[in-house]
């Protein structure tokens, strides 16, 4: 539900974290109407309370530092996702509708895959959600979601079909991206080597740097500043060795990292052998080439999934358009009467 909570957002101009006022209203005051449906200002507490109990379910060993973080996410997003849910299903199935057992199980499986953990099922999540007294309130919006999953085949079946020449269009697109990102690489990796044999020449760094690096936020000269060598998170050994062997003045050859191509310069050894770190500390100069994406080219299957998931998102966000003029929305108390504390 988060992407369409954004779009209705944007689309209303909400400000979820805007709250002035809402700790004044008693917790059944109606903080929101949605074609019809009353939001009271506890709905949203609860929703709150649901939302931080499914995280602490996930990550049922996370730090109080990050509990707390979460928290401050969840309340600043809490408006929007109520609103999204609210004004999907009074746009979409106003008065409810079957559920049939395929997408039952289909939602079932979303809010497992978000909110569960390793090896839980979705029976052990539902009964952690009812032991924290929050089990009406997870079902309901379960089945909101999952209505609103129905509403959205039955209405729009046609745009949301994944045909065998969207596989194939989408095949070929990628196919094509790919060849020319390659041809980008191929070109990145000819001026590296053009450069290194100019620094082999005797070229000035610094000045090579300027001409060949597109690391645009580093310093003058190519200045990447002071570091050590846990700075860099590559997983590959001859990287990390090859900025380990650096003497004050000596540089690197191309270096394949995960995300770019480097020539480093030690331009200083400001610390050798830290006593407190026991690391060395080294200022770099650096001429940098950024990699070019790849995209993965998926089995058929996963291909779908991942068309299926654009075509919803594009069928959300002509309705969430539209919606204005189709769902009433109203707030009696201001929109940041929705806070919730």
């Amino acid at each position: 539900m988060k992407a369409g909570a954004r779009m209705i957002a944007a689309a209303l101009g909400i400000c979820a974290a805007c709250a002035a006022g809402a700790a004044a209203l008693p917790d059944d005051a109606v903080v929101a109407k949605v074609g019809g449906r009353e939001i009271t200002k506890q709905d949203c507490s609860n929703h709150v309370r649901l939302m931080e109990a499914l995280y602490k379910n996930r990550h049922f060993r996370a730090s109080k530092e990050k509990l707390a973080s979460a928290s401050a996410r969840i309340r600043l997003s809490a408006a929007d996702e109520i609103l999204s849910r609210a004004m999907l299903h009074a746009a979409l199935c106003p008065f409810g509708m079957a559920i049939d057992e395929s997408e039952r199980r289909k939602t079932e499986a979303k809010y497992l895959a978000a909110f569960g953990r390793r090896g839980q099922t979705f029976e052990e999540l539902s009964a952690e959600m009812e032991g924290a007294g929050l089990g009406d309130l997870f079902k309901r919006n379960l089945r909101m979601d999952a209505e609103i999953e129905c509403a959205l085949n039955a209405a729009h079946s046609n745009e949301l079909a994944v045909t065998e020449e969207d596989l194939e269009t989408a095949k070929r697109r990628t196919r094509e991206y790919n060849e020319r990102a390659d041809a980008t690489n191929r070109l990145f990796k000819a001026r590296l080597d053009e450069a290194l044999t100019r620094l082999k020449a005797g070229e000035d760094f610094g000045k090579l740097a300027k001409e060949y690096s597109m690391a645009s936020e580093d310093g003058e000269g190519g200045d990447f500043g002071e570091h050590v060598l846990s700075d860099f998170d590559s997983e590959d050994d001859e990287y990390k060795l090859a900025i380990a062997q650096l003497r004050e003045g000596d540089t690197t050859d191309i270096l394949d990292g995960e995300t770019g191509y480097d020539i480093y310069k030690a331009t200083k050894v400001i610390r050798k052998e830290d006593a407190a770190t026991g690391q060395t500390t080294w200022r770099l100069a650096r001429i940098h080439f950024e990699k070019p994406y790849f995209f993965d080219e998926l089995p058929d299957g996963k291909l779908r999934e991942e068309l299926a998931r654009e075509k919803r998102a594009e069928v959300l966000k002509r309705i969430s358009r539209e919606m204005g003029g189709r769902v009433g929305v109203e707030f009696p108390h201001g929109r940041g009467a929705m806070g919730a504390r």
